[in-house]
């Protein structure tokens, strides 16, 4: 391929995505519950997989949102939220805490988790 097609290509799969890094608390992370002890685990029953945690403010899935280190749809039954709030792929946050030891920083805020 030469350069323009593969311009192409990227523009084609990346577009209509980088907008969403745009929107407005994006990557804003609400430190108000893990400041209160109020953070706990509400889901840990998928295979000893990611939990998922629920805060002051109850983390909803929604089929919209996208896993921000692969892009990748997040769909309900494939999330795992951190306790700092941020959602991500299963399967890129197993990874991700796998390479960086535990506790791991969220990729997003540099939270410290465990799963």
């Amino acid at each position: 391929l030469d350069g323009d097609s593969r311009l192409n290509i990227a523009n084609d799969v990346l577009e209509g995505r980088f907008y969403r890094l745009l929107l407005p608390n994006r990557f804003d992370c609400d430190e108000t519950p893990r400041q209160q002890g109020a953070v706990r685990p509400a889901n840990t029953a998928r295979g000893a997989s990611v939990p998922t945690y629920l805060g002051a403010e109850e983390v909803t899935g929604n089929e919209e949102d996208e896993c921000p280190i692969c892009l990748g749809a997040n769909t309900a039954s494939d999330a795992g939220v951190l306790p700092c709030g941020h959602g991500f792929c299963e399967g890129c946050i197993l990874d991700w805490s796998r390479a960086h030891g535990s506790p791991f920083p969220c990729p997003i805020c540099r939270t410290s988790c465990r799963l």
